[in-house]
């Protein structure tokens, strides 16, 4: 008895000196992050019930009817038929400086803040199911949502769309909003593209372009943030957003001087009862765009080769699930399609052999022969001519389209001596036509404007055989309309 106490003792002696192990101070860590992230989920919870419930009673109420306003057409004038050529027009000597094309400094605003080092926390466990599967864009994808949530909208009068609504904004949902989060985090899902996750949720579960999977898109954009009106129309409900810029194309209804776009694509002559009520803490949908995250399905390679510079030839590798939901992005400002740049899988299959074609030159001499590779390794024709009406490609498009015209090869352009020359590149505007000019750090001759102090070389990639600092004839003295690209 006596030995069996003292091994106890011994025992007990070495478990209080025994030091925590790395194990341990991770899973301690795991379990205080767990604890403080389900603190914060559930006083979101408790907000957006309070939220919901405040909206619901507002919605039973009667909407306000609403005339269309006819969508926006695209801005640019048709391009031309056939492209500029340089070597069918008389060299001009002395490329004259654009007149009045000079923009005045912008006055300095604050300082941009400084993002602050996010501390390192362990990865949150993936949440239990039952969960249910649906496709977007050809990704498979995966949310929870309760069986409770499944129901039918025998009517779409205001009561019966608040009670709905009800139904949904219940706890049963909770766990559905937060899944959502993590898709728009984990596909790094810019604004448009939340927007459509949103849609294959409801169309997955409800039925494609019902109005119970209408109310669904609705819900979660309200729940995620987003800044939505819901309509009535006939026997359709549709979802209206307002974006921080113009969207061409699209009708919308005009609310508080604000444009609501209709992302539903149902119309009505009769017009369109709105619920104008404001979320709690709703922001206004971003058109700038990123590039999603989406499972690969590579279409067969092409080659692009510059004449002048055969070292400039390229093999592309595209993602024909990313190329559809380009295709899908509303019509917009020029220049969100060069913040979008280029995918990743086009970078890696592009960049290595222009990078090695320009290494060493001149930055002059280097953007000149990236110049070059817009004249010569593609086929122009307009849009008219391809589609039929207006429209602008991101990056990678100009690589799957059999054509591509001047807003195209301004926006690809850009986007080259952007992230190949590292210097900033604006678009240059003109009635029927858009060209760029890019800011070299050496004097170079040729045409220029000047903005905020500095000077920028214009550039034409649709100029065919032009060098950098040419114009046509046809825009000498024409003042632009100067895009920058911050």
């Amino acid at each position: 008895m006596a030995i069996l106490l003292l091994f106890a003792i011994t025992n007990m002696s070495f478990a209080q000196d025994e030091k925590p192990t790395f194990n341990d101070y991770l899973k301690t860590k795991q379990e205080s992050f767990n604890q403080y992230q389900q603190q914060k989920e559930n006083d979101f919870d408790a907000f957006r019930r309070q939220a919901n419930a405040q909206f619901a009673a507002k919605m039973a109420k009667a909407w306000q009817l609403f005339d269309m306003e006819p969508p926006l057409p695209n801005p640019t004038e048709p391009d031309p038929v056939v492209p500029l050529v340089r070597d069918n027009e008389p060299p001009i000597p002395n490329m004259p400086i654009i007149p009045g094309a000079t923009i005045k400094p912008s006055p300095k605003g604050p300082a941009k803040p400084q993002p602050k080092p996010k501390p390192t926390l362990p990865e949150p466990r993936e949440p239990q199911g039952p969960w249910f599967n649906f496709s977007f864009y050809n990704t498979p994808c995966k949310v929870r949502i309760d069986n409770s949530l499944k129901f039918k909208l025998n009517k779409i009068d205001e009561k019966s769309v608040a009670a709905a609504w009800q139904r949904l904004s219940g706890q049963a949902s909770d766990a559905l909003v937060a899944d959502c989060f993590r898709l728009i985090d984990k596909m790094n899902l810019c604004d448009w593209a939340a927007i459509k996750l949103f849609k294959a949720i409801g169309d997955a579960y409800y039925g494609i372009g019902t109005n119970e999977a209408t109310l669904m898109q609705m819900y979660l954009l309200t729940q995620t943030g987003f800044k939505a009106r819901m309509g009535r129309m006939d026997d359709y409900l549709v979802v209206l957003i307002p974006f921080d810029g113009s969207v061409y194309g699209i009708p919308f209804y005009k609310m508080n001087g604000e444009a609501y776009y209709n992302i539903t694509g149902k119309k009505s002559e009769s017009g369109c009862y709105i619920y104008q009520e404001t979320f709690p803490q709703e922001k206004t949908a971003s058109l700038r765009p990123t590039l999603p995250v989406l499972a690969e399905n590579w279409i067969a390679s092409r080659s692009f080769t510059a004449k002048k510079y055969p070292t400039l030839s390229v093999q592309t590798k595209l993602n024909r699930n990313l190329l559809d939901f380009m295709d899908d992005y509303p019509q917009c400002r020029h220049d969100n399609f060069v913040y979008a740049g280029l995918s990743e899988s086009t970078k890696q299959a592009i960049y290595p052999t222009l990078r090695k074609a320009i290494e060493g030159k001149a930055i002059d001499e280097a953007a000149n022969m990236l110049l070059n590779f817009m004249h010569t390794a593609f086929e122009y024709k307009s849009d008219m001519q391809q589609f039929g009406y207006e429209k602008t490609y991101f990056g990678d498009e100009s690589f799957w389209y059999p054509f591509n015209d001047c807003e195209d090869r301004a926006v690809l352009y850009s986007i080259f001596i952007r992230d190949l020359l590292g210097i900033e590149a604006v678009l240059l505007e003109y009635p029927d036509h858009l060209s760029t000019a890019i800011a070299l750090p050496t004097e170079v001759r040729g045409s220029y404007i000047t903005i905020n102090g500095n000077r920028f070389l214009l550039c034409d990639p649709t100029y065919i055989g032009s060098n950098i600092g040419e114009v046509p004839e046809k825009y000498y003295n024409v003042n632009p309309k100067v895009i920058i690209i911050k």
